[in-house]
């Protein structure tokens, strides 16, 4: 043995072993080492290189090389051929989304995770399909899809794709499709009056919060509610309660946050 050279690292010879600390290496950079040595005897010798680290690249030839050394005078110095160990990016990972129903007026937000297998962590950008309608947006850091629907989106659905994209050598992305279909603000659909009882029956979305109110005066109104907050199962709920005496009663249903 006589020399190591390295463009990255340090090396140390142990008994003809070349170590080759390289640490960690930037994704799409390479790392090469020069090694000389005095042939003693005729033959054809491998030399190997191999790469260890916490995450190994996944693509498992990126992680070894190998060269053959062909000696043909054993008195002669003779360098070893460059090995190169090339680090690769790993696409970043997107969680999927779920398609969802909301009331016109509502202001959907929808937290996104995503994830990179790289070391070190690649930074990561999420961005909206245009073609989405106006005010839905995401933000480019945090990933946060924020829409505030209207009146207008009643009764319609629409197709969102988020995508995340790194920053490594080349740029790998993730996407993810989702829908969002908007029915009609809650709406009350009948109210009848069963021997003292007053059922009222109103619109929903399963998994949606109600509460449902009263009151005797719309000018000064003093609305009180007459059940606990109800989380619907079904698209309609049919709510009972007993009648209070007086001469005329308001009801109204508001969506719980």
């Amino acid at each position: 043995f006589c020399s190591a050279n390295p463009t990255l690292g340090s090396c140390s010879n142990d008994n003809g072993i070349v170590n080759w600390t390289l640490g960690m290496l930037q994704s799409g950079a390479t790392a090469s080492i020069n090694i000389q040595a005095t042939a003693i005897a005729d033959d054809t010798f491998t030399n190997q290189v191999i790469a260890s680290s916490i995450t190994p690249d996944p693509v498992s030839s990126n992680n070894l090389a190998l060269t053959l050394i062909s000696v043909t005078n054993r008195s002669h110095t003779q360098p070893a051929p460059t090995n190169s160990l090339i680090a690769t990016n790993s696409a970043p990972l997107l969680s999927v989304i779920a398609n969802r129903t909301v009331h016109a007026g509502s202001w959907v937000v929808i937290s996104n995770a995503a994830s990179d297998s790289d070391l070190p962590a690649n930074t990561l950008t999420f961005s909206l399909a245009p073609g989405g309608p106006p005010g839905a947006s995401v933000q480019p850091t945090s990933g946060l899809f924020t829409w505030l629907t209207s009146d207008a989106d009643a009764n319609t659905t629409h197709n969102f794709s988020i995508t995340v994209t790194d920053n490594g050598s080349p740029a790998l992305s993730d996407s993810r499709l989702f829908d969002i279909s908007v029915v009609s603000r809650p709406l009350i659909t009948g109210i009848s009056l069963t021997n003292d009882w007053v059922n009222v029956t109103w619109t929903t979305v399963p998994g949606d919060t109600y509460r449902l109110q009263f009151t005797t005066n719309l000018s000064t109104p003093k609305w009180i509610s007459v059940t606990q907050d109800v989380t619907a199962t079904i698209s309609k709920i049919t709510h009972s309660h007993p009648f209070v005496p007086g001469p005329q009663h308001f009801y109204r249903v508001m969506l719980v946050p």
